[in-house]
């Protein structure tokens, strides 16, 4: 996944219809709405637990099983689809089959321009969904 994406309102129907499901207040209360979430912040995602569908807030990283505490120095949140099953970050959760989705508006990806950094918007369409798969704990 990316370093950091977009989760504006412009999507919030198209979320909702995209999953049969309305966003519940006490989500929205807790999540960030942005242009420029990062990672550790409170994002909304979508799972299915046995029979069960719905809207979390949840935060944006896996923390290690191993970890003795939650805090961002045991935070990771790039997992590869090719290695996804093998690291000791991610085995569990993809074991456990706990995926979910991960609503946005789009994301950001640098380009290196001499000593800066450029960064670039991409996106389905001005009002298409995108979606991130993503692994819970």
């Amino acid at each position: 996944m990316c370093g950091r994406f977009a989760n504006q309102f412009e999507n919030k129907e198209a979320w909702e219809n995209f999953f049969g499901e309305a966003l519940p207040d006490d989500v929205l209360e807790e999540v960030r709405i942005g242009y420029n979430i990062c990672p550790t912040q409170i994002i909304p995602i979508f799972y299915k637990e046995g029979e069960t569908v719905s809207w979390h807030a949840s935060r944006w990283s896996i923390v290690a099983p191993w970890a003795t505490e939650v805090s961002t120095k045991y935070a990771t949140f790039n997992a590869r689809s090719e290695t996804v099953q093998e690291k000791a970050s991610y085995k569990n959760a993809w074991s456990k089959g706990q995926r979910c989705i991960i609503p946005a508006l789009g994301y950001y990806e640098w380009k290196k321009i001499g000593d800066a950094k450029q960064p670039y918007f991409a996106q389905r369409g001005l009002s298409e969904p995108l979606f991130f798969g993503g692994l819970y704990e």
